[in-house]
């Protein structure tokens, strides 16, 4: 199924991933929040219910995107995401000649 999202832009048939869209909400939103949000807090800022972004939010604290401050249940975003970045970074570019053998392949 093809749809338009709010977050596409002007691109045209993209194809919707509801789910990543909240979570990159979400750490967005937590990006610019350096004290943390409560769960609360995070669905008010994104209009969204907190049922809607529970499951999402447990997931992220889980794989270690997001940690939440034990007294203040407050979440912020974690390192993870500028590990993933730098470990990228250290690899260099992609090989255009092994990217297109491999598509090419398929």
């Amino acid at each position: 199924m093809e749809t338009k999202s709010a977050s596409a832009g002007k691109r045209k048939n993209v194809y919707a991933a509801p789910a990543l869209d909240k979570a990159f909400d979400v750490i967005e939103l937590l990006a610019d929040a350096p004290d943390g949000l409560t769960m609360t807090e995070i669905a008010a800022r994104l209009n969204r219910s907190l049922s809607e972004l529970f499951r999402i939010v447990v997931v992220m604290e889980r794989r270690g995107y997001l940690s939440k401050a034990q007294h203040t249940d407050r979440l912020v975003v974690t390192y993870k995401l500028l590990d993933l970045a730098y470990a990228g970074a250290r690899r260099g570019p992609p090989d255009p000649g092994k990217l297109r053998s491999v598509i090419v392949a398929r």
